[in-house]
């Protein structure tokens, strides 16, 4: 059978035995049945013969510390990025997050009590950003607070916490070591959940059920346990990017023709990408695919499960194709932080020479229920019916407020455009139009793509790529699109010196915006891009407000209302949006 031809049968094959619509199917009973005695198994037979005190140790403290390093890189990344991102003048400020959690709290909902603990710990931390000498009752309405420097101060000092305390978790020892991590899993989830969208990705998610998870590898009892527990979260974290693609129905995955695609519609490619995509032939795109599957889907992913050497290998096919991964593209800490996932299948073929103890019972109790619950979402996607759905529930329920057991699935279905939204500042009044130069997002096409610095995560370049694909969808134009046009018209120096590169022109002179959509492909020498249409144009109204208007119609005078409004919030008129 020709590789062109082959995969056909088999992907829909697939797709029809484990869609959601047929949950009762064999195949996806066996799978979730043979993941529980696969765990069981091979949990029982590693600490009895394979994982010592000593072997336990070495695993999971390389394991530990990898986490700490992908901790201090997330920080680094995203501390410069924060007062443009969400401070008191950025894209979103996060500094009404506080009345927000107040207010779920007061409306009397029979909350978890571990949600509720939580959200309360949310509300102390933004009340202390926000200058406040204590946080007020819960209960009590407060009139808006003004939003001040302070809080943008104090929001980038608690990035600041969860960096000095990754740097030092790497060389405490245990209970800070376990402590330093809790540190660091708390102020990046007060963060992500203070930034929204700009911190909505997925390895933000892995990040934090990392360092959740990852916070009893320094408890001696519950060691072999945590290393379970992050060693399920790689195979849930694998297979679900493999069975998202065979679900999804795309048709360029059951092909074999999505790599035709990916390297250039990506977010932000690779020099290697560029050259790599100049030179693909159908039969190595198609290997490719074969290849992704047969990391993601099977039989990879099920080594994970097995006892070294088996185990093993599964772990350097992993890795292999997280490096192909981040040569050809730019992920941030993503492919790092699955591979430091990785270090918690033993590596080596030691024996065990010390006695079994009590607390070995115990690491294995607590690494099935717990990875029962990391699971959750992956054995839901196999078999919903299946009993160990429920009882993964059950485990969800106290695991979820601290961000454990989320679903994951990497470009399930893959784009075959790439869309790009470029903004044109006007520089005087009825003068020329220049293009706003980005970090990183590709604008000029005579610059070809480039390698980021490790671990870094360009937030906003990254969001932008998204827009496109929404518009097409019908979606509308995000509103915090408009807020940081908003932001550049105003000169904040958060946004215009701190998320994007110096321009050919001066701020102060900047008198309206327009936002304009391109088609960008790979060229010759970089980019090849085609103009496709002029969205609209924004000024600041008479009341320093927002005013987006069709590109094709004239500049009206200000109406009556709006010159005598006395509102101090700004005006947003998003005509994409009516």
């Amino acid at each position: 059978m020709s590789v062109a031809g082959g995969p056909h049968w088999l992907l829909q094959g697939l797709q029809q035995r484990l869609s959601p619509a047929v949950g009762r199917s064999t195949l996806g009973a066996a799978c979730v049945t043979a993941i529980l005695l696969l765990t069981t198994c091979t949990m029982l037979y590693e600490s009895v013969y394979r994982m010592g005190v000593y072997e336990a140790y070495v695993v999971a403290e390389r394991t530990r510390v990898s986490i700490h390093v992908m901790c201090i890189l997330a920080f680094l990344s995203l501390r410069w990025q924060l007062p443009g991102l969400c401070g008191t003048s950025g894209i979103i400020p996060a500094g009404n997050r506080i009345q927000e959690m107040r207010n779920l709290l007061s409306r009397g909902l029979e909350l978890p009590r571990v949600s509720e603990t939580m959200i309360r710990a949310e509300i102390i931390t933004h009340a202390w950003m926000r200058g406040e000498k204590w946080p007020p009752a819960l209960e009590r309405k407060r009139d808006h607070v003004r939003l001040v420097d302070i809080f943008t101060t104090r929001l980038v000092m608690l990035c600041d916490i969860g960096l000095c305390s990754a740097l030092a978790g790497i060389f405490l020892p245990f209970p800070l070591s376990s402590l330093s991590l809790a540190i660091c899993w708390f102020a990046y989830w007060v963060l992500k959940r203070s930034c929204g969208t700009f911190l909505n990705l997925q390895w933000d998610q892995l990040l934090l059920e990392c360092s959740a998870l990852g916070c009893a590898l320094s408890v001696p009892p519950l060691r072999l346990g945590a290393m379970w527990s992050l060693r399920m979260l790689l195979f849930k974290l694998v297979l679900s990017s493999g069975l998202c693609k065979v679900l999804s129905g795309c048709p360029k995955w059951s092909s074999l023709t999505a790599m035709d695609y990916h390297f250039w519609t990506q977010p932000l490619p690779t020099i290697i990408g560029y050259h790599l995509n100049r030179r693909l032939t159908p039969r190595l795109s198609r290997l490719m695919v074969w290849f992704t599957l047969f990391v993601q889907v099977f039989p990879v992913p099920w080594l994970l499960l097995l006892p070294y050497p088996l185990g093993a290998v599964g772990v350097w096919w992993i890795v292999l194709l997280m490096i192909l991964i981040a040569f050809t593209g730019n992920y941030g800490f993503f492919n790092y932080l699955t591979c430091a996932l990785a270090l918690t299948v033993p590596l080596g073929g030691t024996r065990r020479d010390d006695p079994y103890r009590l607390s070995d019972i115990i690491a294995i109790c607590y690494g099935l229920v717990v990875g029962l619950g990391v699971t959750q979402p992956l054995l839901y996607t196999l078999d919903p019916l299946h009993p160990a759905c429920h009882w993964a529930s059950s485990v969800g329920h106290y695991l979820r407020p601290m961000a454990v057991g989320s679903g994951y699935g990497l470009f399930a279905r893959m784009t075959t455009f790439r869309m790009e939204l470029n903004f044109e500042a006007e520089v005087s009044p009825g003068g020329p139009w220049r293009e706003i130069v980005f970090k990183h997002k590709p604008v000029d096409p005579t610059n070809p793509p480039y390698f980021l610095p490790i671990g870094h995560m360009p937030r906003l370049d990254w969001r932008l790529w998204f827009v496109p694909l929404g518009l097409m969808r019908g979606a509308p134009m995000p509103t915090w699109v408009d807020t940081f046009i908003e932001r550049m018209l105003r000169h904040e120096p958060c946004v215009v010196d701190g998320l994007l590169p110096r321009q050919s022109f001066d701020w102060v002179a900047v008198s309206r915006i327009r936002v304009v959509l391109w088609n960008y492909t790979f060229g010759n020498d970089g980019w090849a891009r085609e103009r496709l249409d002029t969205l609209y144009v924004a000024s600041l109204g008479p009341r320093m407000g927002l005013v987006c208007r069709s590109p094709n119609s004239p500049e009206q005078p200000p109406t009556p209302s709006d010159s005598m409004s006395s509102s101090e919030e700004p005006l947003i008129v998003p005509l994409h949006e009516s």
